[in-house]
């Protein structure tokens, strides 16, 4: 049921809208009867002249007068009325309001004093002010009118929900149009100041571009320099006498101790920012006229200048702007908690309060006229700074001013970034871990494993250019080197983000047990690498077989294991622990020289000699054998009188660089053995093996055997006769 009374709404309201579109203006306007879209008539998309919308409102006005005059109630909204009129009227003479052209932007002169720049200046900055609070109204209106709109939605549903029957629809629908006239006049109004400030916008960039071009076209009058020097003078004075008089004042404020009143702190504490924002305001002015004595020196004589102390002055005024800045945020803080303590119920208090709170409420105005006099001076001086920065660059020429931007860029990014960096991100025993510190750690331990990389780097060289030097002993000097800077470089970067060792008796004594349990592999590693470094039983270069079976070159010995290549070209880490606790045959530990046995074996009956001969040609002809040595020589030993086979073994002493290829030696010599033994025509012989077979499907002896051997079977009466 609701649902077909709200279709049927609907329709009716689609039907007045129909209604409406198809009339004409002057179609009697009703508040009680009002569409979806009554406001278009006033604000339609097209162009519309003057004269026609005015007669569309007195008609719309005149019909909300007739319909209000015989409504029963017509007393409460007679004041809606008067404010449609007049809303209208207002709405009339915004609609159609110009805003003024603009007037003629500033353009740059011939040549400027310094005291017309700075007028100028003044100007522009008096201008930015208001385009900046201008700029944040319109911002706050834009989000009222959002609100208001948002509102108005809300409005204009429940009066199209009313029943046209309903009594209350006529206020509603006057009410309806009261609050749409009022923010259709905020948004007109609204827009005629979105114009206004686009006009002072574009005026402020002109402004700006002039300001851009003084630099260039300062100009020095003949009592310009005399009076900056007078002016500098003054200043000098009155910073002293200001100084004197603030010692004075914290000595009888120190003298006063306990005697001082608690509701006059305000007051001093007003007294004292007001001293310091005096002060500030000297200071400022004293760095101006020094900054306009080196401007006006440049300016009349460029080649005599000397410009580093011009960037000296320009650094020094730009970390005074910074103090100055400071001082200014902290005199707003305190003005700002001081008024806020003010309230009227101190009047109340006591006799003399309403006193006091007047006094302060003056203070506060001066103090604030401080704070605007010394924003004024403090800008000032950074204006003429600028102007001085300026054409110092002018004078450096094209590369160095390019050069001096780029060192103000690369400065000011660093700023930034170890603004950023500088953030505390943990706390170690007290002690803030900033970004910055973390990346200073990682850069000294970097540095020392790099200076540790060329230390080790060296002495492999050296080792390698020296006949006769133990490699061995550089590469154990190299990773004690190695530790040692590591060392080293972990505590220097931890104590340069200030983390003190001495503290840390807790800390190591967990360490231990932590040691003691998860980390008992790791370092059980570490002392096995450091055992073996000092014992030198196992050296980088050396070939080792291990219990399991591995066997290969000794390439590195690191910190938890040992890196060892076989013959294969395979990396082989071994855990160092493993060569300590277990068997490792090393190869090379001594002595490069190693005796290999290459067995054998012939035929029986061969001739023992010419085995010999044959053996140890073939030994001659491997290139592997140590032949110089009159000690170790080949030798061909006779071991067994095996089954088969007399067996024999090659015994060769072996060249030092033939000892790590063990399998390639073995191979080479049963190669060549083989080779000599087909030349001298010495039989290898096979295992050989008689059968005696004593039955055979149940035959045995001599039967047996005919027919395993296939041959024919006598019976009793004979032989077969052959068929033959």
């Amino acid at each position: 049921m609701t649902r077909s009374i709200h279709s049927l709404r609907f329709l009716l309201l689609a039907l007045a809208l129909l209604v409406y579109q198809g009339v004409t203006a002057e179609t009697v306007f009703d508040p009680a009867g009002l569409a979806a879209d009554w406001w278009a008539q006033f604000n339609p998309g097209e162009e519309i002249s003057q004269e026609d919308l005015t007669t569309r409102v007195n008609q719309a006005v005149a019909a909300i007068q007739a319909s209000v005059a015989a409504a029963p109630d017509r007393e409460s909204l007679e004041p809606l009325v008067r404010r449609i009129e007049v809303g209208f009227e207002r709405y009339l003479a915004l609609h159609y309001e110009t805003v003024p052209d603009i007037e003629a932007l500033p353009v740059a002169q011939e040549s400027y004093t310094l005291e017309e720049a700075v007028d100028r200046f003044d100007a522009w900055r008096s201008l930015k002010f208001q385009v900046e609070a201008e700029q944040q109204d319109q911002n706050w209106e834009r989000s009222q009118l959002v609100t208001a709109r948002k509102q108005q939605t809300r409005r204009r549903g429940d009066y199209l929900a009313m029943d046209i029957a309903d009594s209350g629809k006529l206020a509603a629908g006057v009410n309806l149009i009261v609050r749409r006239l009022e923010n259709e006049i905020r948004r007109e109004a609204l827009s005629i100041r979105k114009k206004q400030l686009g006009l002072a916008e574009e005026r402020l960039t002109a402004m700006a571009s002039e300001l851009a071009a003084v630099a260039p076209r300062l100009q020095v009058g003949p009592d310009d320099l005399a009076l900056q020097q007078k002016r500098r003078d003054d200043a000098q004075k009155k910073i002293e006498k200001l100084t004197r008089a603030s010692e004075r004042d914290a000595n009888a404020l120190t003298l006063a101790g306990e005697s001082a009143l608690v509701e006059d702190a305000s007051l001093q504490s007003l007294n004292a920012t007001q001293r310091s924002l005096n002060l500030a305001i000297s200071e400022a002015r004293l760095e101006r006229t020094r900054l306009a004595e080196a401007l006006f020196q440049l300016i009349t004589d460029e080649a005599g200048v000397d410009a580093d102390a011009n960037r000296k002055l320009i650094a020094q005024t730009r970390e005074a702007s910074t103090d100055w800045q400071t001082l200014q945020e902290g005199s707003r803080r305190v003005v700002e908690r001081i008024r806020q303590g003010i309230t009227p119920e101190l009047d109340e208090q006591s006799p003399g309060a309403a006193e006091k709170r007047q006094d302060l409420l003056d203070q506060l105005e001066k103090t604030g006229r401080l704070l605007s006099a010394q924003a004024t001076s403090m800008a000032r001086t950074e204006f003429v700074n600028g102007l001085l920065e300026t054409r110092q660059n002018l004078a450096d020429g094209w590369l160095v001013e390019n050069l001096k931007l780029a060192e103000a860029s690369v400065v000011g990014l660093w700023d930034g970034t170890k603004g950023w960096l500088s953030y505390s991100l943990v706390e170690i025993n007290e002690t803030p871990v900033t970004a910055l510190g973390l990346i200073r750690v990682v850069l000294i331990i970097a540095v020392a494993m790099w200076l540790s990389r060329v230390i080790r780097r060296a002495l492999k060289t050296l080792g390698e250019r020296r006949d006769g030097v133990n490699l061995s002993a550089f590469y154990t000097l190299g990773r004690l080197i190695h530790y040692v800077l590591l060392i080293i470089g972990i505590v220097m970067g931890l104590s340069s983000i200030g983390i003190d060792f001495t503290k840390f008796a807790l800390f190591a004594s967990a360490l231990g047990v932590g040691i003691g349990f998860g980390l008992q592999t790791l370092i059980s590693n570490f002392v096995s690498g450091l055992i073996i470094l000092f014992e030198k039983s196992l050296k980088v270069g050396d070939f080792v077989e291990l219990e399991s079976g591995v066997t290969g070159e000794v390439r590195e010995i690191n910190m938890r294991s040992t890196l060892i290549t076989t013959n294969d070209n395979i990396d082989i880490l071994v855990p160092n622990s493993e060569f300590v606790a277990g068997r490792v045959t090393n190869w090379t530990l001594r002595e490069a020289y190693r005796r290999i046995h290459v067995p054998f074996g012939v035929a029986y009956g061969t001739d023992k000699d010419k085995v010999k001969r044959a053996a140890l040609a073939a030994a001659e002809a491997v290139p592997h054998t140590l032949l110089n040595s009159q000690i170790r020589k080949p030798q061909v030993w006779m071991t067994e009188f095996a089954d088969s086979s007399l067996n024999f073994e090659l015994v060769i002493w072996l060249e030092p660089g033939a000892v790590k290829s063990p399998g390639a030696v073995q191979a080479a010599y049963l190669w060549e053995l083989d080779t000599q033994l087909r030349i001298h025509g010495i039989e290898i012989p096979f295992p050989q093996q008689d059968l005696h077979v004593k039955s055979l499907f149940g035959l045995r002896d001599e039967k047996a055997q005919r027919v395993l051997l296939k041959e024919p079977e006598e019976d009793a009466a004979g032989p077969k006769p052959d068929p033959a």
